[in-house]
């Protein structure tokens, strides 16, 4: 999309915000942001996504913000936005309506068949305690919601996988 019909967006306080009706309704149809008293507001990763994709153009205090400084500002509130970034550009680019889920690391859809799905996203490189993940998969299950673990590694190539609850059995 050409920067010519790029949406103008504004970095504030609170976040991204784009005040234009007309695109902040379009947004909000293709299930972005939430509606605001002033627009559409946007989480962190749906203004990374719109910008990368060159669908908005954020402005602060008047002069645009490139992709690397508006992914620079939200990292400085969040280490792990990258590797977010990466999986909800993932699934966006398949196709899937997705937003920031109930936890931190966390992202949300509907499958193509009605049921919410839950991807709870991890880096490689980093350890991650199995109690972590069964806590994870505990919460999605109890809230009717399948959970999928999605790993990016250092090349930022996403694997997901599903995972379901076991018991071992005896002593």
């Amino acid at each position: 999309m050409g920067e010519n019909k790029a949406f103008k967006a504004r970095l504030t306080d609170s976040g991204v915000i784009v005040v234009n009706p007309s695109h902040a309704s379009m947004l909000l149809r293709e299930g972005y942001g939430v509606q605001s008293g002033g627009g559409l507001m946007l989480r962190p990763l749906e203004a990374l996504y719109l910008a990368y994709r060159g669908r908005i153009i954020v402005e602060l205090k008047g002069s645009a913000l490139s992709f690397k400084d508006l992914m620079a500002f939200f990292s400085r509130r969040d280490e792990m936005l990258w590797v977010k970034f990466t999986v909800y550009h993932d699934l966006r680019n398949r196709g899937r309506r997705v937003s920031p889920g109930p936890r931190d690391n966390s992202l949300v859809y509907l499958s193509p068949n009605g049921r919410r799905i839950e991807v709870y996203v991890l880096e490689e490189s980093r350890m991650t305690s199995l109690s972590e993940i069964a806590e994870y998969m505990d919460s999605s299950l109890r809230n009717d919601r399948l959970p999928v673990l999605a790993i990016v590694d250092r090349h930022g190539d996403v694997t997901y996988y599903s995972i379901s609850k076991f018991q071992v059995e005896g002593g």
